[in-house]
């Protein structure tokens, strides 16, 4: 069979969820696709207080981020450098009122300014301006301009621009691990604290965040690793008779 393939533009990345859920959502009706979207976390009053589980020793205590060049600088330095990040993935949204937890796992790359996931037989590229998901299931292919308002979580904006939306609260190193603590400059920031856990290769090992309705994302990485930059990593590939969906029109 004949495919296609569709390129991205370079442009600053924001995030991934909102794909998520519409790549989720997209075997379903538009009233669903708007159902899937409206359940990712909202702003509302700002929790005081929160109690986490750092995955690291209790005894560890946390320390000033004082040093100007921490774990979290050089891994953005790698994805400066042109890096891209490869890894396996188990994302999770743990509803705090009602327990229930969703989870997407699947593969996913990540460099400076694109990303592509691979899961549950539908794949999603992304760059700062364009949004494009492509279901197997359906051979369908929906392309839409990027909201990065829309885009809650992402792993890229902490390693990316963290230094624009968050601040470096801690930091704990224990072993091969270190985790480091991020909490917003901005109070209506919809996260209020973000773990961020790196190995010593500086791979990702996992991401947590807490948002203001004390929803908790989990993000888990495995088998991660750095690899030199490639534009065929960032190519959605689709075969010739595949069902278009422009929403840019």
């Amino acid at each position: 069979m004949n495919e296609r393939s569709a390129t991205m533009r370079p442009a600053v990345l924001l995030g991934f969820l909102l794909p998520f859920f519409l790549m989720m959502a997209a075997t379903t009706s538009t009233e669903s696709i708007a159902s899937a979207v409206l359940m990712a976390p909202t702003v509302s009053t700002i929790s005081t207080e929160s109690t986490v589980t750092t995955g690291l020793s209790e005894t560890t205590a946390w320390t000033t981020a004082a040093a100007p060049e921490n774990e979290l600088d050089r891994v953005r330095q790698l994805f400066e450098q042109g890096k891209v990040l490869h890894a396996n993935m188990t994302h999770e949204l743990v509803d705090s009122y009602t327990g229930e937890t969703q989870v997407i796992t699947g593969e996913l790359w990540i460099s400076r300014d694109k990303y592509k996931i691979r899961a549950d037989h539908q794949v999603v590229l992304v760059d700062g301006d364009i949004s494009m998901v492509y279901n197997e299931r359906q051979n369908k292919l929906i392309i839409s301009e990027y909201e990065p308002e829309e885009d809650d979580f992402a792993p890229s904006r902490f390693f990316s621009d963290a230094d624009e939306l968050f601040q470096v609260a801690g930091i704990t190193r224990e072993g091969d691990q270190t985790e480091i603590l991020l909490r917003p400059d901005d109070p209506f920031e919809i996260f209020t604290e973000v773990f961020i856990r790196l190995n010593a290769d500086l791979t990702p090992d996992e991401i947590r965040a807490i948002d203001q309705m004390e929803n908790r994302l989990n993000t888990i990485f495995t088998d991660a690793y750095y690899r030199d930059y490639s534009e065929a990593v960032f190519v959605l590939e689709y075969p010739e008779n595949a069902e278009i969906i422009d929403l840019r029109k």
